[in-house]
């Protein structure tokens, strides 16, 4: 085919016209920098230039002025246009410039001289929400609202006057009952002799987890210093992400959330007369990091380390008697369901921090969350109860939209006793997938004898895996 057959006719928005001659201007944009005392500028290059295309085109003929007319209204149209180039093919063009020119030499034809830019898609910022941060905001607003609804039913009635009665009981039982969180997070020895260590630093230094929090309660609110103790740069949170969820949180987790690198950071507090000091840590028979030959640690997992931030305060024993004890009780109960509120609304903020390896794990803390948010805020206030519904809802979108594009959790029974290489080869193609299932399945005792017949936990293949095996 020659190139005469090869050219199109030319249009501007299915506007035909003629062609004479075209061309076009490409090349770089530059950027010149010239020195005093140097005769060779550099020349900087800022990528490709906006490509010009110039066409020399004409109509003729008995109606060539309605022609020309329709030419002219497609140039002044806003918004970009579609060219049919003769030489260079369809583009999307802007046009520049329109020069239009007749002749009585030449009657019955106007010539045109087009001017187009490459015309691009007007990209818009375009930003996609940051479902954890909601959370995180969504955090702050259900701890005011519990610290409003608990005021509130304290000051009602006796209660108030029964409260400050019993504030050093309360104090001393929420103070054990944090300090104790640190026993249950699934952290291995090494990290759980590095939690006992800081403990004991905090005892000789006179500080306690509340200490800080509480030595203003006689001037501000207990359960606004419950919610610094739970929240704060030294509470709850930071002490789980020092211990326990250090190996699964997201690299900005600590900038994200606002926590302290240390269990007890930041200058010795003195101890409030309320407040007591911190429990005598557990004997330690070695200060060597490395698990003990005996110690298999249970593998940690998003779930788990969520699980790990509930405290199992042990409140005293109170009876109904009398008017007082009656206020002691209702004061004892308050605290414990705002206790409640306030550990839960902790790990909806902890969610928002952790990495999850896989769809299940994401789907086990959102499942979790959810169903506590819903227990607890069914018998909360009503203010309290809408801000539940909320920050659930945050947890719901920030979860399911993080473990939609994990690998899913499978479950497998191998037929025969095997090595867990042969096992990771036969199941992933990869034998270095090995660790992966030893790290899953922790009751394989021996990594060259995995039990058959048992069911096993493994990463399901990709689905493009899946589709060529099928």
């Amino acid at each position: 085919m020659g190139w005469r057959e090869e050219m199109l006719p030319g249009s501007l928005d299915d506007v035909p016209f003629f062609v004479d001659a075209g061309g076009g201007k490409y090349g770089q944009r530059q950027a010149v920098h010239e020195f005093p005392l140097r005769d060779e500028p550099f020349v900087e290059e800022l990528g490709r230039k906006t490509r010009r295309f110039t066409i020399t085109a004409f109509v003729i003929g008995e109606d060539y002025m309605a022609a020309r007319d329709r030419l002219i209204a497609a140039a002044e149209a806003p918004g970009p246009h579609r060219l049919v180039h003769p030489w260079l093919g369809r583009h999307s063009v802007s046009v520049e410039d329109l020069d239009v020119s007749h002749s009585t030499r030449e009657g019955g034809m106007a010539t045109l001289q087009f001017s187009f830019l490459e015309g691009g898609t007007a990209a818009q910022p375009a930003g996609t929400p940051d479902l954890s941060e909601w959370t995180i905001l969504k955090t702050g607003e259900a701890h005011y609202e519990i610290q409003t609804a608990f005021e509130k039913a304290i000051s009602a009635g006796d209660l108030a006057g029964a409260f400050t009665g019993q504030l050093s009981s309360l104090v001393g039982t929420l103070d054990g009952a944090i300090t104790g969180v640190v026993a249950a997070l699934p952290a291995p020895l090494g990290f759980a002799l590095h939690a006992a260590l800081n403990m004991g630093e905090a005892a000789l230094l006179g500080r306690s987890p509340l200490s800080a929090a509480m030595s203003a309660v006689v001037g501000g609110s207990f359960i606004g210093g419950l919610v610094h103790a739970a929240s704060g740069t030294t509470g709850l949170l930071a002490r789980a992400l020092e211990i326990g969820a250090s190996g699964l949180l997201r690299p900005d987790a600590t900038d994200r959330l606002r926590v302290s690198g240390n269990l007890y950071g930041g200058s010795p507090v003195a101890v409030a007369a309320h407040a007591t000091s911190v429990a005598t840590p557990p004997t330690v028979s070695t200060f060597s990091s490395t698990p003990l030959p005996f110690y298999t640690p249970p593998p940690a997992t998003p779930l788990r380390a969520i699980q790990a931030l509930e405290p199992a305060p042990v409140w005293p024993a109170t009876s109904d008697r009398t008017p007082e004890k009656v206020a002691a009780a209702t004061n004892q109960a308050t605290v414990a369901n705002a206790l409640a509120q306030i550990v839960v609304v902790e790990q909806c903020r902890l969610s928002a921090a952790l990495e999850y390896a896989t769809q299940n794990d994401a789907a086990a803390v959102r499942d979790y969350l959810c169903r506590r948010l819903s227990s607890l805020g069914a018998v909360a206030d009503d203010g309290v109860y809408h801000r539940f519904q909320e920050l659930r809802a945050a947890v719901h979108a920030d979860l399911s939209e993080r473990g939609s594009n994990k690998q899913r959790v499978a479950t497998i029974v191998p037929a025969t006793t095997l090595p867990a290489l042969v096992l990771a080869y036969r199941h992933h193609g990869d034998a270095t997938r090995e660790s992966d299932i030893l790290s899953r399945n922790p009751r394989v005792s021996h990594p060259g004898f995995v039990p058959g017949g048992e069911s096993l936990e493994v990463l399901a293949p990709p689905v493009a895996a899946r589709a060529a095996h099928a």
